[in-house]
């Protein structure tokens, strides 16, 4: 439940507890509590502050009210809206288990809580100041008090009965710088990723254009090779055309030549016999019985 914070502020620090609160005439040291427990707030949430820094800050910007009120949704929240006031609650007389438990959740959050307690509790009038709840141990809640100098963490029961000095507490919730490491890693793991991926990418586009200008040689290859194979083709059609035609032309002459010899052994033929009484030829044996009887002619002639 400890809270552990970057920086505990005095007002009674020498390096401004003498700088004017706001614009009014009393100083730092004497009436800046509160504005000192803001700027400790402001830090444990990752900010650059100090209590003069955060009031002259605020007096620039009407941070105030009342020349040094201090306006609780218009102040830090204003300079730094990833702090923000989450509420202003006010305490019945004594705190009740209710109100307890609240602030009992706020620190196990890790939310420092706002408080105001009465200075001087043997009083009858309020005399408020303001503190930073942190810790809370057997039962007591451990605070930041402005007053102490050297800063440091006192049991709230120095201002009295805890139950009955809280007057008022004020919620606050902003992003830890824990938080904020973690999440500027994820976000520098993101990138990183991002590059890579980029990267890659990257490499494969110059990937894909190495493959399309290969895939465009190929295509023209290809298109070089079907050319030639249509020329070769059509050349070659060409030729058995040709050779098909002289074929024609050489057996069309053989066979005018060979039908020419035919001719002329015809005509000497003709010419040898002619004037000479030629047998007739026999007639066909067609039947078996015609055959038998010439086979008999020729055995017993």
């Amino acid at each position: 439940m400890a809270i552990k914070l970057p920086q505990i502020y005095s007002q009674l620090d020498p390096k401004w507890k003498n700088q004017k609160l706001g614009t009014s005439s009393v100083s730092l040291g004497g009436f800046g509590c509160l504005v000192s427990v803001m700027a400790m707030v402001a830090c444990y949430y990752g900010k650059d502050e100090t209590p003069a820094t955060l009031d002259t800050w605020l007096t620039k910007n009407k941070g105030y009210q009342d020349r040094n009120l201090y306006k609780w949704f218009e102040g830090l929240t204003k300079k730094y809206p990833d702090i923000k006031c989450e509420g202003l609650f006010g305490v019945p007389y004594p705190l009740n288990k209710t109100q307890e438990a609240e602030i009992d959740n706020e620190l196990s959050n890790e939310r420092p809580v706002v408080v105001q307690v009465d200075y001087n509790p043997m009083t009858a009038v309020l005399d408020g100041h303001w503190c930073l709840i942190v810790d809370k141990k057997n039962g007591i809640y451990q605070v930041a008090d402005p007053l102490e100098y050297p800063a440091k963490i006192v049991p709230i029961t120095k201002y009295g009965k805890q139950a009955t000095t809280i007057n008022y507490f004020v919620e606050h919730s902003g992003v830890l710088q824990d938080n904020m490491s973690d999440l500027q890693k994820q976000y520098d793991d993101c990138r990183t990723a991002r590059d890579s991926h980029w990267n890659s990418l990257k490499a494969l586009e110059k990937e894909f254009e190495l493959a399309n200008k290969k895939i465009n040689k190929l295509i023209e290859a290809n298109s070089i090779l079907e050319n030639k194979a249509k020329a070769d083709l059509a050349k070659a059609k060409l030729d058995y055309e040709k050779l098909l035609a002289d074929e024609k032309i050489a057996f069309k002459g053989e066979l005018e030549r060979v039908e020419g010899l035919h001719r002329l052994d015809f005509l000497n033929l003709e010419e040898k016999y002619r004037g000479v009484d030629l047998p007739e030829p026999e007639p066909k044996l067609t039947t078996f019985k015609q055959k038998l009887a010439k086979a008999f002619e020729i055995l017993f002639s």
